[in-house]
């Protein structure tokens, strides 16, 4: 189910920004400063939401070489609305994407 939602999402970014016949390497590179940027969009919304004695256990947690069931546990345990903040990040990157675009073809 992830799977399919990531490649709707991808589909959508690249359709909106008219990429959809871009080489592949192109709008590969494209979805990945995307999907950077809602990352982004998610850790600093979850840095915000935590009690400060948890900002730095969220950081440890998310170093490199931490096995994923760790990441996983500390997520439901401390962040129990996580797929809400990641879809509202998305949404959020599509709508400043969609305003952009419209800025654009207006000018």
């Amino acid at each position: 189910m992830e799977e399919e939602l990531k490649n709707l999402i991808e589909l959508d970014l690249l359709k909106l920004f008219d990429m959809g016949d871009a080489p592949e390497q192109e709008q590969a590179a494209f979805l990945e400063r995307c999907m950077d940027d809602i990352f982004e969009a998610v850790v600093t919304r979850i840095k915000e939401d935590l009690p400060e004695d948890k900002r730095q256990e969220f950081a440890d947690t998310f170093k490199n070489g931490i096995p994923e069931e760790k990441r996983v546990a500390f997520l439901q345990e401390n962040v129990p609305d996580i797929n809400e903040l990641i879809i509202n990040a998305i949404l959020a990157f599509k709508k400043s994407a969609q305003d952009a675009v419209e800025e654009m073809e207006a000018a």
